[in-house]
């Protein structure tokens, strides 16, 4: 046991103390003080002090010589008995980290710079001399990924293996060692064609040139993004329609990041892997889409509640009004069919008597009543739309029709005069807006329904306009011709009024307005066109692959398309000018299992260049992940930031 000074005058402090100096005094109350570590000297610069100091000098030393005597013995020993020699004294290697602010980087540190590493075992400060030149640029580590197939013949995932935040630290339990995630297996498909905000709707995703995708439909499960953040699924069916998939989808389809909508098949952990699966397209389809409510609905510019009993042209409605539904869904899709369904709420009523009904008699001579009550019609057009036509049935009575014009109405002294059918009927348009203008797709006589009208292939069914300032998609229902009525009424109410005057003692029934219809529930069915996808990616592993163009295959279990079986991939967080200088990368590993295996390792390094990996030269100190040790290579040219194949958007890569 090595005593310090103070320790050795402590002691004594205490022999002292059993001796006594003049009656209840000892002579460690005459040579010594109490202080706050104990017993020191008194008066340190009297003679018999300093003869005290030097003495617990000695001491100590002697502790510190006697305490090398075990060692001493020992390796005299070794030499002298044994006949073991010395061996050269080896300096120790390690490996030096600079930690460097981003902002003063890069630190370059000379070659035999003299570093500090703690003590040794006798308490020593070790000195360290670099050996290399060191520039320090501040890299730090983006991420570690790992991936292990899951065997060759069963087709199962595979284990991805993903590093914590750093420092990285081994598992404290074997269990956490053996905890791992299947490798995620999925292909996702956008498309405008699949957004909705509620209910249900049906897809059906067509795989060109795929042939058999049963293994998207049995052992798969299909996933899409709602409106409140989560995800939904899906029960994948089709039959046997080759290369096609139908998912019937409920509660709506949007894209959280504000693209196209999006939906994903996953592959089941417990199926095989697809790695079969080949296709050059993606198109997709609506299949059925029913009960959805419109966005809004104009009259004209006037807002209408669709939520009350409304009326599309109001009551005085004239050629030219229009009625606009919006649906920002439907209507921004390439439509293949189109359905709209009204309900009415009120029927139409009032308005002047119908076609066959005699309005009333302009005659006054009992002679002219008692013939018979005849009167002549016409109809022309090419719509069947009635017309007021006057035909003399003899030539007796001109004299007396001569008579009767004086109220300016013509008939024949032979007929009673019935009132025509009154042009009431209308031509109602519904009608989309294309580049050059509003095309009509359907066309009803009064306001209704239209049922699975062919809207026009094309991207969108109608083009985005603004009605009343509100942008979005619409459909109109255009009033080309009529008016329902009112013009008629209005000149039934003209002729009223005349005979009124001339023939008080005839007078007709007074003509009754028309009241037009109100309506209630409007809603919209639909079905698309197929569409291709806008974008098509999948995640196999850590591979994350981006459909451009020719033949897709979207899941691999390998680690490249040559078929190697796993790989451990480092990023690093290193600035450009990195390029062409010496990276090092010291990677401390825990001792593995001895496997008992002869074959020879094959393997590599490679980095990546922002498509594909590519051999990298290194100087690898770690024989292949065997143990600790440096990897050294030369920065490449064309290193890239980030890297699809392990799904890595920051950092750059290599990988074993």
């Amino acid at each position: 046991m090595t005593r310090t000074r103070a320790e050795v005058i402590a002691a004594m402090a205490d022999a002292a103390r059993l001796a006594t100096y003049d009656g209840d005094l000892s002579w460690r109350d005459a040579l010594f003080r109490a202080g706050p570590d104990g017993h020191d000297l008194s008066r340190p610069t009297d003679p018999d002090r300093v003869l005290l100091a030097a003495l617990a000098d000695e001491v100590s030393q002697v502790d510190a010589h006697a305490a090398t005597l075990p060692s001493r013995l020992h390796v005299a020993w070794l030499e002298e008995v044994l006949g073991v020699p010395r061996l050269p004294v080896v300096p120790d290697r390690v490996v030096a980290r600079v930690t460097v602010d981003p902002k003063t980087a890069p630190a370059v540190v000379p070659v035999g710079t003299v570093l500090r590493g703690g003590k040794d075992a006798v308490g020593d400060e070790r000195r360290y001399r670099t050996l290399d030149a060191l520039t320090a640029h501040g890299a730090t580590v983006a991420g570690v990924r790992v991936l292990v197939p899951g065997g060759p013949a069963s087709g199962t995932p595979g284990v991805a293996l993903s590093a914590p935040d750093f420092p990285i630290a081994p598992p404290t339990t074997p269990e956490e060692a053996l905890v791992a995630p299947p490798a995620g297996h999925r292909v996702r498909i956008h498309s405008g064609a699949l957004a909705f905000s509620g209910g249900d709707l049906t897809v059906a995703i067509t795989f060109v040139g795929a042939g058999d995708v049963s293994a998207l439909r049995a052992g798969s499960s299909w996933h899409w993004p709602l409106p409140d953040g989560t995800l939904s699924s899906g029960t994948p069916g089709g039959g046997s329609t080759p290369g096609v998939v139908t998912v019937a989808m409920t509660g709506g389809c949007v894209d959280p990041d504000g693209g196209d909508p999006w939906i994903e098949c996953v592959i089941d952990p417990r199926t095989p892997v697809p790695e079969g699966l080949r296709f050059t397209d993606v198109q997709v389809a609506v299949t059925a889409r029913a009960g959805v409510a419109p966005d809004a609905a104009f009259a004209n510019d006037g807002r209408v509640d669709l939520a009350k009993e409304f009326e599309p042209f109001l009551a005085t409605a004239r050629a030219g009004d229009a009625f606009f539904v919006r649906s920002d869904e439907a209507f921004a899709k390439s439509l293949a069919t189109l359905s709209i369904t009204v309900s009415t709420a009120v029927a139409a009523s009032g308005g002047v008597p119908s076609w066959d009904r005699v309005i009333h008699l302009l005659a006054e001579e009992p002679a002219l009543r008692a013939l018979p009550r005849r009167y002549a019609t016409e109809r022309s057009g090419a719509d069947d739309t009635p017309v007021r036509v006057m035909r003399k049935a003899s030539s007796a009575g001109e004299a007396r029709a001569n008579w009767l014009g004086r109220i300016e109405v013509g008939f024949d002294v032979g007929d009673l005069w019935a009132d025509p059918a009154p042009a009431t009927s209308a031509r109602l348009e519904w009608q989309r807006l294309a580049e050059s203008g509003w095309h009509e797709f359907a066309h009803r006589s009064t306001f209704g329904g239209v049922s699975n009208a062919v809207v026009g292939a094309g991207a969108p069914a109608s083009l985005p306009s603004a009605v009343a300032g509100q942008p979005g998609h619409y459909v109109r229902a255009y009033l080309a011709s009529g008016d329902f009525g009112w013009s008629d009424y209005l000149q039934q109410v003209s002729s009223f009024a005349t005979i009124a005057v001339r023939t008080p003692d005839a007078v007709p029934a007074m003509p009754t307005a028309p009241v037009a219809a109100k309506y209630h529930q409007l809603t919209l069915s639909y079905t698309t066109t197929p569409v291709a996808a806008t974008r098509v990616e999948a995640w196999s592993g850590w591979r994350h692959t981006v459909r451009s163009s020719g033949e897709f295959a979207p899941f691999r279990r390998a680690v490249d398309a040559l078929g190697h079986c796993g790989m451990v991939a480092v990023g690093l967080e290193v600035p450009e000018s990195v390029t062409g200088s010496t990276v090092s990368v010291h990677l401390v590993l825990d001792s593995a299992a001895p496997c008992g295996s002869t074959v020879p390792l094959t393997a590599h390094w490679q980095w990546w260049d922002g498509a594909t990996w590519q051999a990298l030269a290194v100087s690898d100190g770690t024989h292949g992940l065997r143990e600790a040790g440096l990897v050294r290579f030369v920065a490449p040219q064309g290193w890239a930031t980030g890297c699809s194949d392990v799904t890595a958007s920051s950092g750059r890569w290599i990988r074993f």
